[in-house]
């Protein structure tokens, strides 16, 4: 079962916007330009016959109902959450790509001997030479943070913007070990608690269907990323972001803050959300 982007529109329309009425719904969709009275309608229907969403009346002799999104399914609530992270992790790529745009070469490039600043132009040599001095700073920046105890970590924090703020490789790995801690989380949750949670097997199969959907697009958006970064072979930036240890995240949150990339926030809530039944693992370590 997939969720059309009509229907995804009213369910976190109904999510944020909970006991408005059918009306109130056709007039934000028009009003967005989404979909028509009649067609409103018929998605309206067919949410509520997925018992995705419900209406109940106002007051018992009332004709206006008022819309909810059913809180206790399970298919709704990971789709909701993870529409959430998918469209925070497209702005926090967006803002990473824009850091990484802004970023002046030309110190870089004059003690490496590169081509010069502008780094369309360099060659698969300048590219490699480049790699090998972003990884030499990352490795430094990973022994440190494996190193050091928590409230050291919190304590250097501004160090560590100063130092690997700016850092090409830190800001191509990062939304790698985002995404792959998203992967992570789903799979855990689809073995080891939706199982025991969900007995219907038609049910289970639909939340398999629609969350690997869902993955499924926030690599897409990954992967433009990472093709219009034109600096790195992707390869090293995905096997790199992998390997990246999850004791980095909270470094990731602080570096991304001081940088003034606040989507990363919101980020950071739908991951803790998604990890809320499976917390006892702490595949979040911040």
């Amino acid at each position: 079962m997939i969720i059309t982007p009509i229907e995804q529109e009213i369910l976190n329309y109904l999510k944020d916007n909970p006991g408005v009425s059918k009306a109130d719904v056709v007039r934000h969709m028009r009003d967005n330009q989404k979909a028509s009275k009649m067609t409103v309608f018929d998605y309206l229907g067919e949410l509520e016959s997925k018992n995705m969403i419900y209406s109940k009346k106002k007051r018992p002799n009332s004709q206006s109902y008022m819309m909810y999104v059913n809180d206790d399914n399970r298919i709704l609530f990971i789709l909701l959450e993870l529409d959430k992270f998918k469209q925070a992790y497209s702005l926090l790529l967006q803002k990473t790509k824009e850091a990484m745009d802004k970023k002046d070469y030309s110190e870089s490039a004059k003690a490496l001997g590169l081509t010069g600043p502008d780094r369309s132009k360099w060659s698969l040599e300048d590219i490699n030479k480049y790699y090998e001095f972003e990884m030499s700073k990352l490795d430094e920046f990973e022994r440190a943070i494996l190193e050091s105890s928590d409230q050291e970590k919190h304590a250097l924090e501004e160090q560590y913007f100063k130092k690997y703020g700016d850092n090409i490789g830190f800001l191509l790995f990062s939304p790698v070990r985002l995404f792959y801690t998203v992967v992570d989380i789903i799979f855990y949750l689809s073995m080891l608690r939706w199982p025991n949670q969900i007995k219907d097997e038609k049910v289970l199969s639909q939340i398999y269907s629609i969350t690997y959907h869902k993955i499924a697009e926030i690599q897409l958006q990954l992967s433009k990323f990472i093709e219009s970064t034109i600096i790195f072979d992707p390869e090293r930036v995905i096997v790199q972001g992998r390997k990246f240890p999850p004791e980095v995240l909270s470094v990731i949150i602080a570096v991304y803050e001081m940088s003034g990339i606040s989507e990363i926030e919101n980020v950071i809530n739908s991951l803790r959300t998604l990890n809320e039944d499976i917390k006892e693992l702490t595949l979040l370590r911040f």
